[in-house]
């Protein structure tokens, strides 16, 4: 039995999208956890204490390498580079800009960092307690 050429197509495009469909629920979520924070990339989104939290692309970014490295200290040189790539300058205020508006979407208390904490003379850690 010989199926028509529409036919032919047409299951074969039933069958390529129920592989899409496949690929797509097989991966795993990336997702973050730490302190009351959680981060999933695949959906763009951020939690603080439960709460949806708004963040600009930036923040988002900076905000991802905090957490892929919690606890550790990273320097502003790798933000700089991580976020805005090596070729590209910026002046270090401009971090200090978005770190601060960080805190402010992330703390109760700004003022006193809790969750990122600066390491003077090096960079940044996010706390991991």
């Amino acid at each position: 039995m010989v199926l028509c050429d529409h036919r032919y197509r047409e299951w074969l495009a039933i069958f390529k999208a129920m592989l899409r469909r496949q690929e797509l629920s097989a991966g795993p979520m990336r997702e973050f956890r730490a302190n009351q924070l959680y981060m999933n990339l695949d959906r763009h989104e951020v939690l603080v204490e439960g709460r949806p939290t708004q963040l600009t692309a930036k923040e988002f970014q900076i905000l991802q390498l905090f957490l892929e490295q919690c606890g550790r200290v990273v320097t502003r040189q790798a933000l700089l580079d991580r976020v805005w790539g090596e070729e590209f300058a910026i002046e270090e205020h401009a971090l200090d800009v978005h770190i601060h508006a960080l805190r402010q979407k992330l703390q109760v208390t700004p003022s006193f960092p809790r969750m990122i904490l600066t390491v003077r003379g090096i960079g940044y850690k996010l706390s991991s307690a």
